[in-house]
């Protein structure tokens, strides 16, 4: 029997998987720069960064999310990144 996939926050060692799901859909993503792009989302309190695995816990896919308030309309969150 197949489980839901797993959905939790990610971390810095998630940098590989993310950069290698991003390089399918054809955006540029070196390992190491992920990594260090991944360390400052993980560091901000206005972001959120989440993967989803599947039963062999691969990871596969991602979504990031900003939190900001604006004059305009207030709080609101958006999806920064979706794979």
């Amino acid at each position: 029997m197949n489980r839901a996939p797993l959905i939790r926050a990610a971390s810095v060692r998630d940098a590989e998987a993310i950069a290698r799901l991003s390089e399918a859909l054809g955006y540029t993503a070196d390992v190491e720069i992920t990594r260090v792009r991944l360390a400052h989302i993980l560091a901000s309190d206005g972001d959120l960064m989440l993967v989803a695995e599947n039963e062999t816990g691969a990871i596969a896919g991602w979504l990031q999310a900003h939190a900001a308030y604006i004059i305009e309309s207030g709080f609101r969150v958006e999806i920064t990144g979706l794979i």
